[in-house]
């Protein structure tokens, strides 16, 4: 087709560097680390053909595991499911909950999984091991994945953090991530400017600049968990 500007998500399971080069297409992208996934030579400076948008930045790793000790302080034990394959799902992210959790007294455990048997595997070891918390990380497995990971998720005790949007409004307990809405809207802009002959080499790549926190109350009292005030004040969306 030969198209001016070719607009989408990250391609699942493609080496970035390989993807970045297979077309000669203007692109603007939406991606979790679209440095260290080879897609860019730098946020500031893209180079190439393509620029866009972070899904998310390093600071939200913390967040979410900060988040999980507000609701449940006493957590010590929490799990974290990743496709190590893809490197979209953004291994900064687990850097980032790793060192949070150093400084919580929290012990992380990082699951690394391909595919539904692994997942279903993943959730029995979690079992054993009396994990208390758990953070699933947005990448394109646990997506096509999500209602299975809901409902192994439901039959366990486990306070859980679910940024993939796909989750937000299902029965989970908290949900925190960039809100997508507002990042395609501000992709418009880059298209605007790249048919008017902007380079997309000169176009930095933009972090998130809104953040959604969805908590679920229902999943909250079926936990015996307390939501603390203040963090339901800080909330765009309580689920009652």
């Amino acid at each position: 087709m030969k198209p001016d500007v070719l607009v989408g998500t990250f391609l699942a399971g493609i080496d970035g560097r390989a993807a970045r080069d297979q077309l000669d297409t203007n692109r603007i992208f939406a991606v979790a680390d679209p440095v260290g996934s080879g897609r860019v030579a730098s946020l500031a400076q893209p180079g190439g053909n393509i620029t866009g948008f972070a899904t998310s930045e390093e600071a939200i790793g913390a967040k979410w595991l900060e988040l999980l000790k507000e609701v449940s302080p006493r957590m010590a034990r929490v799990a974290v499911i990743r496709t190590p394959a893809t490197p979209s799902a953004g291994a900064f992210l687990i850097t980032a909950v790793e060192a949070a959790a150093s400084s919580m007294g929290v012990r992380v455990t990082v699951l690394g999984v391909r595919d539904l048997p692994e997942i279903e595997r993943g959730f029995e070891m979690l079992a054993r091991e009396s994990m208390e918390g758990l953070i699933v990380m947005p990448d394109p497995v646990n997506s096509i994945h999500h209602v299975r990971i809901i409902e192994l998720a439901g039959q366990a005790p486990i306070a859980d953090n679910l940024p993939i949007p796909l989750l937000r409004r299902r029965r989970r307990l908290i949900s925190y991530g960039a809100n997508s809405a507002d990042m395609w809207w501000r992709a418009a802009s880059y298209v605007d400017r790249i048919l008017r002959g902007a380079k997309p080499a000169n176009l930095p790549v933009q972090n998130p600049t809104r953040y959604d926190l969805i908590i679920n109350l229902k999943t909250a009292k079926a936990l015996g968990l307390a939501i603390p005030p203040a963090l339901l004040a800080r909330a765009d969306e309580v689920i009652e």
